[in-house]
């Protein structure tokens, strides 16, 4: 029997238009949702279901199980593949990934109904899956839907490693110095202006909660034109190690 490829020509329209999304539209949510969503839950399973079973065995329902399964599959192994390169989880990626997943099994789709078209219709009919393997699919979908969740929400819980900030702003003659502490627990801190490597001013016993900030405007050293200043930050718990600094280069006295 001969089966018509135009559902694989829409899908791999659909698939490009995935692809060219994050690069032309990145600021248009609209557009990113109208093509991203397809992409990422009923194409790629679509077309690879389609290279999988070029008889047209499987009924609407199948299919479309079948498609939102396996595009969640997809998406899951893609996403710890996307991890593990230096590009990392950006919608870019996503979209070269996934579209380019989407394509190939189209072009392999094409190629195999051309290949069946052929075929007895008793053959075809044998082809057909059976039960049994349409529920080990349907388990697997579920397996990959639980890990896909799981993945989601330890993205959302933020790292355990937290970090301190540290600036130095002039302002006319004078010099914002500020703290944030974004560490997981309360932290002491001390500061040090240093310039042309002297220490000219510090500010001790610095405590600060999770989340706070501590700003102050110090004068501006006077000092020859280029002399560099540098802001040292020392923690209580190891208060001979500078544990952050800025430098700022003076261009006038």
């Amino acid at each position: 029997m001969r089966k018509q490829s135009s559902d694989l020509l829409i899908v791999a329209g659909l698939a490009i238009g995935g692809m060219a999304a994050p690069l032309s539209a990145a600021d248009n949510l609209a557009i990113g949702l109208l093509f991203g969503l397809p992409l990422a839950l009923v194409l790629p399973g679509y077309a690879l279901v389609a290279a999988g079973a070029p008889s047209g065995a499987l009924g609407p329902a199948e299919r479309l199980a079948c498609s939102l399964g396996g595009s969640i599959a997809i998406c899951v192994l893609g996403g710890l593949l996307l991890n593990a390169t230096p590009w990392g989880l950006r919608p870019a990626g996503w979209a070269i990934l996934l579209g380019g997943i989407t394509l190939a099994a189209c072009a392999i789709a094409h190629l195999r109904r051309r290949a069946v078209a052929g075929t007895p219709a008793a053959d075809v009919a044998r082809a057909r899956p059976r039960l049994r393997d349409l529920a080990l699919f349907g388990l697997a979908g579920l397996v990959a839907a639980g890990a896909f969740v799981v993945a989601i929400g330890g993205a959302a819980q933020p790292p355990a490693d937290g970090f301190t900030q540290l600036w130095m702003l002039p302002a006319d003659q004078h010099l914002r110095i500020g703290v944030q502490n974004g560490e997981a627990q309360a932290m002491r801190y001390s500061v040090a202006l240093v310039a042309d490597g002297q220490p000219i001013r510090r500010w001790g016993a610095v405590e600060l909660q999770p989340g706070a900030r501590w700003e102050i405007e110090a004068p501006l050293p006077a000092a020859p034109a280029g002399t560099p200043l540098e802001l040292r930050l020392y923690r209580s718990d190891d208060p001979t190690r500078v544990y952050r600094q800025v430098r700022l280069q003076r261009g006038g006295g």
